[in-house]
């Protein structure tokens, strides 16, 4: 009787657990200072957990992130440079310049590195950073 309560439990139980950490996919749009963020990339570590580190690159403001476990996540955001061809060398090889990148967000951006929870399920969150000390509510 004992093993098969236990197999009963085991049999109800254990796809739940499981269940509770499927792998969801976020996306949704990035702001700093109220402009979107042209290019970049958003990361997405777990507290806490020994889940998987997980990102995307942020392109027009867009992001969007395949395969995060449910649970507590801190969410860091970073611009990135762009190539820029200026023309050619007298080789015939493009000239290729790295150029800063449009909006240059500062480590400690407010918003950045904030604690949200993934839930199972497809879900949008927005990210509204701001320079140091310019947080406002949102």
């Amino acid at each position: 009787m004992f093993v098969r309560t236990i197999r009963v439990v085991l049999f109800l139980v254990v796809p739940v657990m499981v269940g509770c950490k499927k792998p969801t996919t976020v996306s949704g749009t990035i702001t700093f200072e109220g402009a979107e963020v042209q290019q970049g990339y958003v990361t997405f570590f777990p507290v806490g957990d020994v889940s998987a580190t997980k990102g995307s690159e942020i392109v027009a403001g867009q992001y969007k992130v395949t395969g995060l476990t449910p649970g507590k996540k801190r969410v860091h955001i970073t611009a990135s440079s762009k190539p820029h061809i200026e023309g050619q060398g007298p080789d015939g090889k493009p000239i290729v310049k790295i150029l800063p990148p449009e909006t240059a967000i500062p480590p400690d951006a407010d918003g950045n590195d904030q604690v949200i929870v993934i839930v199972p399920g497809k879900q949008q969150h927005d990210f509204h950073l701001r320079q140091p000390g310019n947080l406002k509510n949102q």
